[in-house]
C-alpha cells in the first residue's frame, strides 16, 4: 500500500509539471527595406481664360489680368544631398497676343522641402526655372504644392488687337539638378 501511496504521488507530480509546462519555438525571417528614387508632378487644373479688358478710368493702360487658382503638385524623394527644380515653357508655336506677354511667378509653397520660388518669368519656349532646391517632399492635392499665377501682361498697348486671341499650352517639368 505504501509502494501505491508512493506511485500515486509520483504521478500526480508528473501529471502537474507536465500539465503547467508551456512549450514554444520561433521562426527568423531576414528581408531588405529600401526606398526608390520618386519624381512625379501634376497641375490642379486649368487656369481659367485670360482676358485684356478696360481700364476702370479712361486713359490708363488696360488692366493686366491673372489666374492664381491652380497649383503645381510633386512628390520627390531624393537621395542625400540631391535636389530638384521645375521648369516652365512653352512649346515654339505657343505665343501671347499682339502687344502682350504671359508672366509666371509662384505666389506660395507650402510645405518642408518644397523648394524655393524663382523669381517672375515671362514664358518662352525655352525652359526657365519656376522652382529650385526641391528636396524629398509630398505636397499634397488640391490647395497644396506651389500656387502657381498667370499673368497676361500689356506691354505695348499701341500693339494690342481687338478680337485677337491665341490658346498656349504651359509645360511644367521637375528634373534632378
Amino acid at each position: 500500500m505504501k509502494n501505491l501511496k508512493v506511485l500515486f504521488l509520483a504521478a500526480s507530480l508528473v501529471l502537474f509539471f507536465c500539465g503547467t509546462s508551456q512549450a514554444s519555438d520561433t521562426a527568423i525571417q531576414t528581408f531588405s527595406l529600401s526606398v526608390l528614387d520618386i519624381c512625379v508632378l501634376g497641375v490642379s487644373g486649368n487656369p481659367s481664360t485670360l482676358t485684356v479688358s478696360a481700364p476702370k478710368i479712361g486713359g490708363n493702360t488696360p488692366d493686366s489680368p491673372f489666374d492664381d487658382s491652380t497649383y503645381a503638385l510633386y512628390t520627390s524623394v531624393v537621395g542625400a544631398s540631391k535636389t530638384r527644380s521645375i521648369t516652365a515653357a512653352w512649346g515654339s508655336a505657343d505665343k501671347a497676343p499682339a502687344g502682350c506677354s504671359l508672366k509666371l511667378v509662384i505666389s506660395e509653397i507650402a510645405g518642408l522641402n518644397e523648394g524655393t520660388a524663382s523669381a517672375e518669368i515671362t514664358i518662352s519656349s525655352v525652359a526657365q526655372n519656376i522652382i529650385t532646391g526641391i528636396g524629398s517632399c509630398a505636397t499634397g492635392v488640391g490647395i497644396g504644392g506651389a500656387k502657381l499665377k498667370y499673368t497676361l501682361s500689356v506691354d505695348t498697348v499701341t500693339s494690342l488687337v481687338a478680337a485677337s486671341s491665341e490658346n498656349v499650352t504651359i509645360t511644367l517639368t521637375m528634373t534632378d539638378e
